[in-house]
């Protein structure tokens, strides 16, 4: 959803269009290359006999309330993307989930402190590390592979699954699965999940 909000937001403060054509986009008149100010006479006819200072004040104000909205949204945004890097590093070393909030991120506020200031700081308190959170992005970068393979199962010619029962140390059994699949015209093979029992 994050990004969403972003495309949205980058897409209504682009450039591209001149003075008279943003003040067209509030619904406020015509683009001058259209030649009509049909929507100002019969959708806004409130406002046809304004001056076009009034639309520069409105676009100025427009543009504001966006800024603020993009600084609002953007810090959220790489909090976000920062806890979701953090988790796949904490489950990548197989380290426990409360490592994050235990570890990294007291650690990673002292450099921050120290290197860029207090404000920079402040920051990293949007990032969320609990056990609870880590441990919820984990399962969800994880159902987000296992979701892309097996839409590229699903996509592929040809499938074979292979399937593998062995005992660890304590002398559990633990299920291997694997798939080899056709995939842009090559071979793969993934690890598909384990099942412990």
């Amino acid at each position: 959803m994050n990004s969403l909000i972003q495309e949205v937001l980058s897409s209504q403060l682009s450039e591209q269009y001149s003075l008279v054509g943003e003040i067209h986009d509030l619904g406020y008149l015509k683009h001058e290359t259209c030649g009509s100010q049909t929507d100002l006479t019969t959708k806004h006819a409130v406002l046809k006999d304004k001056p076009i200072a009034f639309f520069q004040r409105e676009l100025d104000e427009l543009r504001q309330s966006k800024a603020v909205i993009v600084s609002c949204v953007t810090p959220v945004a790489k909090a976000q993307k920062a806890s979701y890097c953090a988790s796949l590093r904490i489950a990548k070393a197989g380290k426990p989930r409360n490592i994050g909030e235990e570890l990294c991120l007291p650690l990673a506020k002292e450099i921050t402190h120290i290197m860029c200031g207090e404000k920079a700081t402040r920051q990293l308190n949007l990032v969320p590390l609990s056990n609870d959170t880590v441990s919820r992005r984990i399962v969800d970068m994880a159902d987000g592979v296992k979701n892309i393979l097996i839409e590229h199962i699903k996509k592929s010619r040809y499938f074979s699954i292979q399937l593998d029962e062995t005992t660890d140390v304590v002398d559990l059994a633990n299920l291997l699965v694997y798939v080899r699949y056709e995939y842009d015209g090559t071979s793969q093979e993934d690890f598909l999940s384990v099942r412990h029992r």
